[in-house]
């Protein structure tokens, strides 16, 4: 596209070179003048993600990583021409810029582009927030999960007076533990069913049951029908989350439940599975007593083992995603002193041990008892592990973006780390993990979630809810 033109280019005009690197989400040019005439752009695309080269109507095919190609156009007026990134969403990202063609003596000026993703406020001084999530199909709530026992209610983007659920009075907020996820059931719209994950008065972990009110949709009825009860041993790893499947059960992910040596040695219950500790399970909550165990569970006949256990050996899965296209859980599982993972779990292929605590990601950790039947156990390892430190020190997941708002992020699973906090892109072609770091960040991440749109949401300690989104062009 020429945004400006006048005067031709003369015969015999001298052949440019341009040399463009593309990354996640950026373009560098070696130069952003050119004289006017034929112009021959060697393309070379170091992100991780496939990015494309196009100007003037010229494009190159889409690049992988690593990959080549040389475009030569001819830009034959004086101009600014525009070039971008010709794959759906990723010009929006900052994947775009304008070449200047001019007569005459040209300076050396390097054409970069970066990305544009923002994080924009929706509300702030909230208090601690652990969770963000609509009714299906709700298209104007939002329900933010505090610490505290509160769930808030937004409605079109504004928050209301009344909180949807209010468990304050049943709900420990105490460092790791409280109100820590709420989960809609699939026909939410008929039933009013929602559940909620929280740590009692005692610290214990409770996963109930509420019911939508009739005479008002915007709270809860205040009955209630308990699912789990589980007694902790230690205050930490409690796990958290909850969603449903594609299947229609519903998966909750439980932590290994914390240490408390000598007593409870580090990663005792890691690898059990005559307990729900360090665990990802699979109920029905719509039939049997207090729940019925779905068909293809792993673990139904073996002995001894929990029906409800669809995978093991987790030390704190904080967070989990289940991506619908794609039939997958990507689970956040944080670490305890030397590496921070993110697992992949096919709903296809359910019954993984990843490993706790005979690996953490792929080494063997320190300073913990290692239970023997490590030595036989077929273990599962991360599809993406990073050394922990004083920098990074907590994953947090994720969601696999699906915003049609930002569709250069689609099929990418985004998470952060609690002292980090930058949002990444974690991209798994082909046995190929790979991360896309998308230069937008905040100050202690807890969460992220999405709405009935399928908008990003992040939460904060500090009582922010975030919204990603495209920033203002430059």
């Amino acid at each position: 596209m020429l945004i400006a033109l006048c005067c031709t280019a003369s015969a015999g005009a001298a052949t440019a070179v341009v040399h463009v690197t593309l990354s996640d989400f950026g373009i560098d040019l070696s130069t952003a003048t050119v004289t006017p005439g034929r112009t021959v752009f060697h393309v070379t695309n170091r992100g991780n993600l496939s990015h494309a080269f196009a100007i003037d109507g010229a494009k190159t095919r889409a690049l992988v990583h690593g990959a080549v190609e040389t475009l030569s156009v001819v830009l034959g007026r004086v101009g600014t021409y525009r070039f971008s990134s010709s794959l759906p969403g990723q010009a929006q990202l900052g994947m775009a810029g304008l070449l200047h063609v001019r007569r005459g003596l040209l300076q050396p000026v390097v054409a970069k582009t970066t990305s544009k993703l923002r994080l924009t406020t929706v509300a702030s001084g909230l208090g601690p927030l652990t969770f963000a999530v609509s009714p299906p199909g709700d298209e104007s709530r939002l329900m933010v999960v505090q610490q505290n026992g509160l769930v808030l209610l937004f409605k079109n983007g504004v928050q209301q007076s009344q909180p949807f659920v209010d468990l304050r009075s049943v709900v420990l907020a105490d460092g790791e533990k409280g109100l820590l996820s709420l989960a809609f059931a699939p026909d939410y719209k008929t039933t009013g069913r929602c559940y909620v994950y929280y740590n009692n008065r005692i610290g214990d972990i409770r996963v109930v049951e509420l019911h939508r009110s009739a005479a008002n949709p915007d709270v809860t009825d205040g009955t209630h029908r308990r699912l789990l009860a589980i007694k902790k041993q230690a205050a930490d790893h409690n796990g958290g989350m909850m969603q449903f499947g594609p299947d229609g059960f519903l998966y909750i992910a439980i932590g290994d439940g914390g240490a408390d040596p000598p007593s409870v040695p580090v990663g005792a219950y890691g690898q059990t599975t005559n307990d729900l500790f360090g665990s990802i399970i699979r109920i029905d909550p719509r039939n049997g007593s207090p729940y019925a165990i779905p068909a293809g569970n792993p673990f139904t006949n073996i002995a001894g083992a929990r029906p409800e256990i669809v995978a093991y050996g987790l030390r704190n899965p904080w967070r989990f995603w289940i991506d619908a296209p794609t039939n997958t859980m990507l689970i956040g599982d944080v670490g305890e002193g030397a590496r921070e993972e993110i697992d992949q779990l096919p709903l296809d292929q359910l019954g993984l041990n990843f490993g706790w605590p005979c690996k953490e990601g792929s080494v063997v950790p320190p300073a913990v008892t290692i239970p023997a039947s490590c030595a036989t156990a077929k273990l599962t390892p991360p599809v993406y592990e990073y050394p922990h430190g004083p920098k990074r020190c907590s994953i947090i997941g994720g969601v696999v973006g699906h915003d049609p708002g930002l569709r250069a992020l689609d099929g990418l699973y985004l998470w952060t780390d609690l002292c980090d906090g930058h949002i990444y892109g974690l991209t798994h072609v082909g046995g190929h993990a790979a991360v896309v770091p998308l230069d937008v960040s905040t100050d202690e991440p807890t969460s992220f979630g999405t709405d009935a749109d399928g908008h990003i949401y992040v939460t904060t300690g500090d009582g922010s809810l975030l919204r990603l989104e495209v920033g203002d062009s430059a």
